[in-house]
């Protein structure tokens, strides 16, 4: 699998990385690629990397770049919204009953999952 970013307004932080560090701050990214989201995800339950694992994957590939992903922080608030980028290079994901294929772990592997995080306490 594999997201292409197009643009990144925070050049200097880790794309898996979706709360800002410094104290005011506003990040915008803008993918493209492989989407694989889980579907009803921890409010029944499923977990990413032990069973049970999610029951139902939305899996697309997007190739225009319109795909946002939106973070702030305001002192100690922070929040995101969109298409948050993950490694899909860990062993348990090719246990997935459905969405993921043993071919698409790898190294280097990425997708993005649609989520949305808007009150976030974050410490010092």
């Amino acid at each position: 699998m594999k997201v292409i970013i197009h643009y990144q307004s925070d050049p200097e932080r880790g794309l898996t990385d979706p709360l800002p560090e410094k104290k005011w701050s506003f990040v915008l990214r803008i993918y493209s690629g492989d989407i694989c989201n889980p579907l009803l995800g921890t409010f029944f339950g499923e977990k990413w990397f032990e069973p049970p694992f999610p029951k139902y994957v939305w899996r697309a590939f997007c190739k225009w770049p319109v795909l946002p992903f939106i973070a702030w922080r305001c002192d100690k608030l922070g929040g995101y919204i969109g298409f948050k980028l993950y490694g899909v290079d860990s062993p348990a994901y090719k246990r997935w009953p459905v969405g993921i294929k043993p071919e698409d772990v790898y190294d280097g592997s990425q997708a993005l999952c649609l989520t949305c995080r808007p009150f976030a306490m974050i410490e010092e």
